[in-house]
Order: structure tokens, then sequence, then C-alpha cells
């Protein structure tokens, strides 16, 4: 929406500079068009004093378009290649494997404790994957891990199918980035993660 916003302020711009350049030309040929009344020397050098005003003129505003022109599209292109270099939230949460640093439901906090053979990644002793196949995996509540669904639609987080023992996973989430960690917060669970790969 920005990228438009900025592209019709420059073309407004640009049109407004092509139509001050066309009127400032129509002048000039209209000066050197000769008349009756430009016949005797002192309207020639007043001619030509005013030829050489628009010259300088044209000058000025050529050069004034060149540098709008060049910063209009140094511009666009940051914030084009910025947006091309942001990641969605569907596309973070996928790309990585998210610890949890802390869980509440109810105001309370959950005791997340997976049971059975568990490989702990870079000190993240519980943790949760987003899958792009919507298929989420969860740490155990003294359970061995299981895996519910998620999807992202309308600007919020939605988790689903998880079992009966994990059911203050289930809900529809508000998130929040807050450096590089994520917040989720539902109406009844508030989950924080982080990225695995911060040490």
């Amino acid at each position: 929406m920005l990228d438009l916003i900025i592209i019709a302020i420059l073309f407004a711009f640009f049109s407004w500079i092509f139509n001050k350049r066309r009127s400032s030309r129509k002048i000039r040929n209209d000066i050197r068009r000769p008349t009756v009344n430009q016949s005797n020397q002192s309207s020639i050098s007043q001619k030509n004093k005013l030829l050489d005003g628009l010259h300088i003129t044209g000058s000025v505003l050529n050069f004034k378009l060149i540098f709008v022109l060049v910063m209009g599209i140094t511009i666009l292109g940051a914030i084009l290649l910025h947006n091309a270099s942001q990641k969605t939230i569907e596309e973070h949460l996928i790309a990585n494997e998210w610890c949890i640093g802390k869980m509440t439901y109810d105001g309370t906090a959950v005791d997340l404790h997976t049971k059975g053979i568990t490989l702990m990644i870079r000190g993240c002793k519980e943790s949760m994957g987003f899958e792009s196949n919507n298929h989420l995996k969860l740490p155990g509540i003294n359970t061995e891990k299981v895996t519910a669904s998620w999807n992202f639609r309308n600007d919020h987080i939605y988790i689903y199918q998880a079992p009966i023992s994990h059911i203050p996973f289930n809900g529809k989430y508000r998130y929040r980035w807050e450096r590089k960690q994520v917040i989720l917060e539902s109406d009844r669970t508030i989950i924080v993660l982080y990225q695995n790969n911060i040490i």
C-alpha cells in the first residue's frame, strides 16, 4: 500500500514538472516567433534577455528534475528491497524451531514436560514446530510430544485439534514481535516463543 502511495505521488510530481516544462517551451516559441512589434533593436534585446533567463530557468529545472527522479527511484528501490526482505509471520514460524520460554493458562503457569527421550536443541528444553503442511508439533504436558493443527488467517494464528491433554494450546491467537520473540495471546493462553538459534 505504501509503495502505491509513493508511486502516485511521484507520478503526480513528474506530471507537474512535465507541464511546467511544456509551458516554458511554449513561452520560448512564442517569443521566437517574429511579430511586427519586434522590428526595432530594443525589442530584440529584451527578447534575448528573456530567452537567456528562460534558458537558465530551464537548466535549473532540468537539474531539479534529475535530482528528484534519482531520489525518487532510490527511495522506491529501498522500500521495495526492504519489503522483499521481510518475511511474513507464517514464513518466520515455519522457518524456525521455537523454544517456549513461558506459557500461562488462565493466569497460571503451564508445567511443560515431555516424557520419553527428547532432543534438547541448544538449551531449548521445550519447543513448538510450525510446519508448512499445517501440522504443529507440541511439547508434552507430562505426556509425550503430540501433534495438532494450525493456520494463519485474518491476521490471527489458529491452533486446533490438540488432544484433550493439550486443551490450553487450542485457540485463536493474536501475535506480536518483541525483538526476536513472538508472543501468542488468546483469551485464556499466553505463549512466549523465541528462536532456538539465539544464544
